[in-house]
């Protein structure tokens, strides 16, 4: 799309291509199974595709069933987290999504493991049936395409280019260019430097939408150092002081890397503590370590040990030693993290940090507000004596940091997606908030699932003239030919050099329809007429077979004739002959003159607007239509059509018509025999002596001056000589054309 821009609904009636739609099948006011559908110029793009770590079953999944799966062309996803990339195997495996799939190099390294793991985890703990098996799992990462960091990868004219997110190892933010619009698709990104990953990045250019997380809404995180001097300190009370255990629940893999390198560094520093072990609880992450040390530099553990499963930490741990275990998963649903807590809940001397975001409907959530008694596993009560700590850690961007990139954006247009509704509710306030005063018109917007928020984009669509069409513009400043649209870039070219051009191929459709017709050609025509106007029908005229023969015969008769009557020694019957001749010879080149012969020959055929052609097979009784199909061709063809079916049923309306244009049609006739009858004379005596007045035709041979009055059609000459030559021809005339 060139030119100006226009968004809002500044016009009622838009066509469905400028429509710019986003749709949030999950995290519309809600956190988690992020996912969300961006159609625009008949495109459709998903942007990531995650489950609801909350949610059991096909509760779990977006909201897939209110969309065309089909039709999507391309899924983005931005990092591995569950809730990000969770559904991705079911949609590829599943359902009937036939489109392409990206992700950056790190993140499908530790996808694989990461949904393996999931399954394996849903298997031991959940009732209900698995969405995907492990074999769905291995099938997908087969159709998943990897993509680095800044680079730019366009599809039929849609262009999407990944930056750097923070958040976890591989995060990426997405811009998305279709047709000249930018949109930008945060995901979950992190302002704030990592011991391991680097902040998220600015891209280079303003988008017009922004689709950005709010999962903090408008809170505000103490800085990084205050945060790791409190979990210090709280393990080092734990731990040394009331010989407790600590369990810190983390995501198997993300943020748990950076917890990781905080406390193996603490542990480097602090002598008194490392007797104390420190655990990391997952077989996934040590499954996946490869690949962080592969995209991470320098990413060394000195003193964490892996523990693969509760009966390892068993064997390897006396239970009344102190320890510190980080365990997945985060949210304290199942898994290795939801057996330690419910073996430590019970014991005051032990301690929870919850380091991470929590989901509604998970345990790690309702701790939050230090409850007395929890639901086990086992659906049994369970005493919480243990202390509870929330020391957020989280890879998500604060207010302060979320507004101040929402700003750099300098985007027209704000989404708010992967937030509570209370949190996005206020976020919206706190960010027109800031626009106050400013001269830059900013429009929030914070949609439940499944509804639609609409932009409008139009602009000028520019067009390239190509091959020969460039000179018939110099030549004429105007072309026509066939319009040509590949990936938002238009060309005007000849119909006869498209292939030349392009891959096209051009071809022909010549339709043909017969129908029943009891009726004759110059009813139908008169029908047409009535309707549309004299001028839509353009008569069609010519010999019959069967008179050709007959013609021949008496032009042979006349050329004896003429050349008998040429030896006479009568000067005026040679003269005479000599006229006739003349318009006989004259009338021979009539086609190339443009004189109209239609008359002189019988109607075999009729063309409506030059685009239609109507005969009729007598002996059949049949109408024949024919046309090169095209959508004007094929609208007058279905109006003759029409017609011609309801003729039977319309007598009083066929005479009615047939009655007005007679008059119409004499005097049409009457026209065509005064241009032919001007141009014939004007070949005989120069076009300088052929001369219209009103409604006759003057003729001036030297002193002599003979008229021709067309409303009666003679002559009126006082020179015989001349008075016989203008007879002759306006007899020609009246012979040929019946008038």
């Amino acid at each position: 799309m060139s030119g100006k821009r226009r968004s809002g609904r500044e016009d009622a009636l838009v066509e469905e291509e400028d429509q710019l739609t986003i749709i949030p099948l999950g995290a519309g006011q809600e956190v988690g199974r992020s996912c969300h559908l961006l159609k625009y110029k008949g495109f459709t793009i998903m942007m990531d595709c995650g489950i609801h770590p909350g949610l059991e079953g096909l509760m779990k999944l977006p909201y897939f069933n209110l969309a065309s799966l089909s039709e999507v062309d391309i899924v983005l996803i931005t990092h591995f987290h569950l809730d990000h990339c969770g559904a991705l195997p079911y949609l590829l495996e599943r359902t009937t999504f036939k489109g392409k799939v990206f992700m950056t190099h790190a993140t499908r390294d530790i996808f694989h493991w990461n949904l393996i793991d999931q399954v394996r985890v849903s298997a031991l703990t959940s009732s209900t049936n698995a969405l995907y098996t492990e074999e769905d799992v291995r099938n997908s990462i087969k159709k998943i395409t990897a993509v680095s960091f800044h680079q730019s990868t366009t599809i039929d004219g849609v262009t999407f280019t990944p930056y750097y997110a923070g958040h976890v190892l591989g995060a990426c933010m997405y811009e998305i260019e279709i047709a000249g619009v930018r949109i930008l698709y945060t995901g979950d990104y992190s302002r704030e430097k990592d011991r391991h990953l680097m902040t998220a990045e600015l891209p280079p250019h303003s988008p017009d939408v922004l689709l950005i997380e709010s999962t903090f809404g408008t809170q505000i995180h103490s800085s990084r150092e205050e945060r790791e001097n409190r979990l210090k300190a709280k393990i080092q009370s734990t731990v040394l002081e009331k010989r407790g255990k600590v369990l810190i629940p983390a995501f198997a893999l993300g943020r748990v890397q950076e917890l990781l390198l905080i406390l193996d560094d603490y542990w480097q520093k602090n002598e008194a503590i490392r007797s104390v072990p420190l655990y990391y609880a997952s077989n996934l992450a040590h499954k996946c370590m490869y690949a962080y040390k592969q995209h991470v530099p320098n990413f060394k553990l000195r003193h964490v040990q892996s523990l693969h499963s509760a009966n390892d930490f068993e064997t390897r741990h006396n239970p009344l030693e102190p320890c510190v275990v980080l365990a997945s998963p985060g949210m304290l649903q199942n898994g290795l993290s939801r057996e330690l807590f419910e073996s430590w809940a019970g014991n005051s001397s032990n301690c929870v940090i919850l380091a991470g975001y929590s989901v509604e409907g998970t345990l790690a959530h309702h701790l939050k507000n230090v409850p007395k008694v929890v639901e086990s596993l086992k659906g049994e009560p369970l005493a919480v004596e243990c202390d509870v700590q929330i020391i957020t850690f989280a890879a998500h961007v604060d207010f302060t940091q979320n507004l101040d990139f929402i700003h750099a954006m300098d985007a027209s247009h704000v989404i708010l997606v992967h937030g509570n509704k209370r949190g996005m509710k206020d976020l919206k306030k706190r960010i027109e908030r800031s626009y106050e005063g400013a001269e830059k018109e900013i429009s929030i917007h914070d949609p439940k699932n499944t509804v639609a928020v609409v932009f409008h984009y139009r602009g000028e669509k520019m067009a390239k003239i190509m091959g020969s069409l460039v000179k018939s513009l110099e030549a004429r400043g105007r072309v026509c030919g066939v319009l040509v649209s590949k990936n938002f870039n238009n060309m005007i070219l000849a119909p006869d050099e498209i292939k030349a051009y392009t891959n096209l191929m051009t071809a022909v459709v010549n339709q043909k329809q017969i129908v029943p017709f009891d009726y004759t050609l110059d009813l139908l025509t008169n029908m047409i007429a009535s309707t549309h106007g004299m001028s839509t029908v353009q008569e069609i005229r010519g010999t019959p077979p069967d008179q050709k023969l007959n013609q021949q015969q008496q032009t042979s008769s006349t050329s004896t004739s003429s050349a008998i009557d040429l030896e006479s020694n009568d000067e005026s019957l040679v003269k005479k002959e000599e006229v006739v001749n003349d318009c006989r010879k004259i009338w021979t080149k009539e086609s190339e003159d443009d004189i109209d012969e239609k008359a002189a020959q019988q109607l075999v055929a009729i063309e409506v607007m030059e685009c239609v052609r109507c005969s009729v097979d007598t002996d059949k009784r049949q109408l024949v239509i024919e046309w090169s199909s095209s959508p004007e061709a094929d609208m007058w063809a279905d109006a003759i059509l029409a017609m011609v079916m309801q003729t039977p049923y319309r007598p009083e309306a066929i005479k009615q018509a047939a009655a007005q244009l007679k008059p119409a049609k004499e005097e049409d006739q009457r026209v065509v025999i005064a241009k032919g009858l001007f141009k014939l004379l004007s070949r005989q005596f120069g076009k300088h002596a052929v001369s219209r007045e009103d409604n006759t035709v003057v003729v001036s041979d030297g002193a002599r001056t003979g008229k021709i009055h067309l409303s009666t059609m003679k002559v009126s000459c006082d020179d015989i000589a001349l008075h016989r030559r203008l007879f002759a021809v306006l007899n020609r005339l009246r012979a040929t054309t019946s008038v």
